[in-house]
């Protein structure tokens, strides 16, 4: 399946959106691949990916980590 990548503003912050293929079944999406992430320069090495759900109202962030504790970010949003 295809990504869609697109730099932003932000350095180094790239909107990667997926492809999703759906019939009367449901859906399938591939979340991550590495060789696309790294054919479009992300690198492919994630060590932790973390999955949280939050009630109403409730906003949650990201923390920004320098060096030597700068850490990649894979975000998906619903």
């Amino acid at each position: 399946m295809d990504f869609r990548f697109e730099p932003l503003a932000i350095p180094e912050v790239v909107l990667i959106e997926a492809q999703v293929a759906a019939d009367d079944r449901g859906f399938f999406s591939e979340r991550f691949k590495r060789s696309a992430f790294e054919a479009h320069g992300v690198p492919g090495v994630f060590v932790q990916e973390n999955h949280s759900y939050s009630g109403p109202r409730v906003l949650r962030g990201l923390h920004f980590q320098n060096p030597p504790k700068a850490a990649g970010k894979l975000v998906g949003v619903i």
